[in-house]
């Protein structure tokens, strides 16, 4: 009894056969956790590989491409699961504090702002495309 009721009420508010996700805090967790582990991989093998040019290259490629595409896509994403951009921004900036600690030196602060900036750039363009695109009633 109890399923076919549920059954009703999906089947009147979403649909036929439509399914949709109201509680995403597994979605939230992992857009949270894919940069901060991403972060730390890059940072480690970074200094890890014994080629002084290659981890020079890796590391540097990660301080201009691949931390700021990290941070505007997660921004992205947050605005698609409509997260908290200030709680997943400040989660992946205290894991490049925690990298900048570790594996650099204080002379990457400065890029510290430059990320947030970008994910919140990626966050706000995201907001209005959706705001644009979403039918006005």
């Amino acid at each position: 009894m109890l399923y076919s009721s549920l059954r009703v009420k999906i089947d009147n508010k979403y649909g036929k056969g439509a399914f949709k996700v109201k509680n995403n805090n597994l979605f939230v967790t992992i857009h949270i956790l894919i940069p901060v582990i991403t972060m730390f991989v890059l940072a480690y093998t970074s200094f890890a590989i014994e080629d002084d040019l290659l981890a020079t290259g890796l590391i540097l490629n990660s301080l201009m491409i691949y931390f700021p595409v990290i941070f505007l896509v997660q921004g992205i994403v947050c605005a698609l699961l409509r997260a908290n951009v200030f709680m997943s921004l400040g989660i992946s900036t205290l894991a490049f504090i925690v990298v900048l600690i570790v594996w650099l030196n204080s002379s990457a602060i400065i890029y510290i702002f430059v990320y947030l900036v970008i994910g919140f750039i990626g966050f706000v363009v995201t907001r209005w495309i959706q705001g644009r695109l979403s039918p006005k009633i």
